[in-house]
């Protein structure tokens, strides 16, 4: 857990520039401007305010671009040198590259594939299918995809529901191969985030309840095969604060939880008849107690590490009292 289930999916255009403003036609030199959010240096055609035809653009950034445009975007052939180090030539649909094309890394080492590519189908929805396996189907802008759509994973996984910049966000489910759900509720920037159910794709625990970053976070119930079951809350995936846990080997704790251990105060109970009251450190007794053997006996005072450590009073089933100090279980005085 904690893992985004993708990224970024479809970045869109490499760079969508509106109007430029100050020329609305003819040939700029090397003209500074701003557009988009976008600082570069532009020489080539212009067009009602647009970059249209040859021209050759650097970013501020370092990125750059030579070939034809289409009302702001890079189109038809050109090349783009990333400041990342890679750079691509080939085929580019109005600022994405699309089909056949040749990729070089900063490495230099040499990929030509058919990229990425858009059509559209009958209903004018937009369908991108990818190189790589995957498959995207719904709503898309110049961010990428944003609005209702479907995307299919290269290993048959499935997300579908809403998408904001690329990333699932919003209501929406995530299936595996076979179809059935793993989750279902909120997701925020490609994580399961806010309310929402998830099964493990092994079938063997399922949890629902609050979500952040991919994690269990905040109150949740989780419960699996073998018969463990917890009601609390949870921090990054672990019990954490109040909660209830059951064992399948019918023991139960219920109290404070830190991170994922009994820490705190809380009562525990296992099937035989033993149980405590009192104060855990990491899963077991420390500090002030109260332990009900199943044989009937009673002690009360302080632990260390599970035992009896330190002044306590122990009482047998006879009603015989032991006193004093303590040590490991021992009565030392």
């Amino acid at each position: 857990m904690g893992v985004a289930i993708f990224a970024v999916l479809l970045s869109g255009a490499l760079y969508a520039l509106g109007l430029i403003g100050d020329i609305y036609g003819g040939q700029a030199d090397q003209k500074e401007y701003n557009s988009g959010g976008f600082d570069f240096s532009y020489t080539g055609t212009l067009y009602k305010g647009k970059l249209m035809g040859e021209g050759e653009i650097v970013f501020g950034n370092g990125d750059s671009y030579k070939g034809e445009f289409f009302e702001g975007r890079f189109n038809r052939i050109g090349t783009f040198f990333s400041a990342e180090g890679w750079r691509y030539w080939g085929i580019f649909s109005y600022g994405s590259l699309t089909g056949e094309g040749t990729r070089v890394s900063g490495e230099g080492v040499l990929h030509r594939a058919n990229y990425d590519f858009l059509r559209v189908s009958q209903g004018k929805q937009p369908v991108f299918i990818s190189a790589d396996g995957w498959i995207y189907t719904g709503d898309f802008n110049d961010w990428g995809q944003t609005g209702i759509g479907s995307f299919i994973f290269a290993d048959l996984t499935f997300y579908e529901g809403e998408f904001y910049r690329g990333m699932a966000h919003g209501s929406g489910r995530y299936l595996a191969a076979g179809g059935s759900t793993i989750y279902e509720g909120q997701f925020k920037a490609g994580y399961f985030d806010g309310e929402g159910t998830y099964s493990s794709p092994d079938g063997r625990f399922t949890y629902t309840g609050e979500f952040s970053v991919g994690y269990f976070h905040g109150l949740g119930e989780y419960a699996d095969i073998d018969g463990n079951s917890y009601v609390g809350y949870f921090e990054y995936g672990l019990p954490e604060g109040m909660g209830r846990l059951i064992s399948s080997n019918g023991w139960t704790y219920e109290g404070e939880f830190k991170g994922g251990y009994f820490n705190g105060q809380g009562e525990y109970a296992d099937i035989d008849g033993n149980s405590y009251a009192g104060s855990f450190v990491d899963g077991l007794p420390e500090g002030e107690g109260h332990f009900e053997g199943s044989e009937g006996w009673v002690y009360e005072g302080e632990f260390k590490g599970g035992y009896f450590n330190g002044e306590g009073t122990l009482t047998l089933a006879t009603g015989r009292t032991y006193t004093g100090t303590w040590e490991d279980g021992a009565l030392i005085q």
